[in-house]
């Protein structure tokens, strides 16, 4: 039990310099007034996890109404104690079936309603989150360990926004690049940041057989996703942020590496080269290495 160090702390008040309470009021209290409120709700939103891991959650309701996916997941080089494949099962709350932003909305805010009814309703279930909480507590309120930033945010809330980083996917294709599109702007409007490698996009100029045309490149793309953050505002409280990488490999890495030299270009974004150890390889041995087309495989 990793809080088992911070059991005996008391629930005491955090202790703030001015410049802490300063930079708390202004970015995370929202409408808890004090830092103290501010801890006990992030604490105990935290704290309501713990019912799924309880022996008896699935005779308190949790999941009613829920639509829910469970997967059992096994770990091929851990055994338990009987000498059977050690495995862990999965709750999802979003996946494949639920496809709009509404029914997911939707799915979770049912769930987040059950955890409120068993807590009122079940006195074991209330005892377990708070105990919890108190545990959570006590690590926020001596500054032993602070969560990330959504979680001090959102925790408690309708948007319910606790992770920061989601890695999305960028297929070569125009359904991919939008559908990409779409899952950031939806992120950044709940909270949360976004990174992307754009390696498998076509370089600039080459061909595009649907349209006997010519693709217009990872950079053009790469604006598209930093004007739409600029529009798209997280979670009413701060600017969207992304992460860009592309490959050293990749025909567009010259141009890519030059963008940030422009004032006033992809403010929105960190840009990153992708490396490998072939690239480390060709950098100790001062040599060469080939740009490859990573729709056709070709070397440029």
């Amino acid at each position: 039990m990793i809080f088992s160090a911070y059991e005996n702390l008391s629930q005491e008040p955090p202790k703030l310099s001015e410049n802490q309470r300063r930079i708390i009021e202004q970015r995370y209290l929202k409408e808890d007034g004090t830092v103290d409120a501010w801890l006990w709700r992030v604490a105990r939103n935290i704290a309501l996890a713990e019912l799924l891991h309880h022996p008896a959650s699935p005779y308190w309701g949790l999941f009613d109404g829920v639509r829910v996916l469970k997967k059992e997941t096994f770990f091929g080089n851990l055994l338990n104690e009987n000498g059977d494949l050690s495995s862990v099962t999965k709750t999802w709350l979003f996946h494949p079936g639920i496809n709009s932003a509404q029914g997911r909305d939707k799915n979770f805010t049912r769930f987040l309603q059950n955890c409120q009814h068993v807590l009122a309703a079940n006195k074991e279930a209330g005892e377990v989150v708070e105990e919890w909480a108190k545990r959570f507590y006590n690590l926020l309120s001596t500054w032993s360990f602070l969560p990330n930033t959504p979680t001090l945010m959102n925790a408690g809330f309708a948007i319910q926004q606790l992770s920061a980083c989601f890695v999305l996917p960028i297929d070569d294709s125009m359904e991919g690049i939008t559908h990409a599109l779409q899952a950031q702007a939806l992120i950044h409007k709940s909270g949360g940041g976004t990174g992307f490698s754009f390696g498998e996009i076509r370089p600039k100029g080459d061909a595009v057989k649907s349209t006997s045309g010519v693709a217009s490149g990872v950079v053009s793309f790469l604006e598209i996703f930093d004007k739409m953050t600029d529009v798209v505002k997280q979670g009413g409280a701060r600017r969207g942020a992304n992460m860009g990488i592309l490959p050293y490999w990749h025909p567009e890495i010259k141009e890519f590496i030059k963008l940030k030299g422009r004032p006033g270009v992809l403010e929105n974004f960190n840009l990153s080269i992708g490396v490998d150890e072939k690239f480390f390889e060709a950098l100790g041995n001062n040599a060469d290495y080939d740009l490859i087309n990573p729709r056709s495989g070709k070397i440029s």
